[in-house]
């Protein structure tokens, strides 16, 4: 059988404007940054590295 992992999702950022919340996920298997839009669209993955990325900030 194969394992299962849990998702998770940690440190969310809302943008300055309040429109995307970023965040971290090993959502694709590796912890990562992404943003979303706040009626749940948009979803964006922008980072893709070896190293595993978290605590997401915005500036202005």
């Amino acid at each position: 059988p194969s394992e299962k992992k849990a998702i998770s999702y940690a440190n969310p950022a809302w943008s300055p404007d309040g429109t995307r919340l970023a965040f971290e996920s090993n959502l694709e298997g590796q912890r990562s940054i992404y943003t979303i839009r706040t009626d749940g669209t948009e979803l964006r993955r922008l980072t893709d590295t070896t190293y595993e990325d978290g605590q997401p900030d915005w500036s202005p």
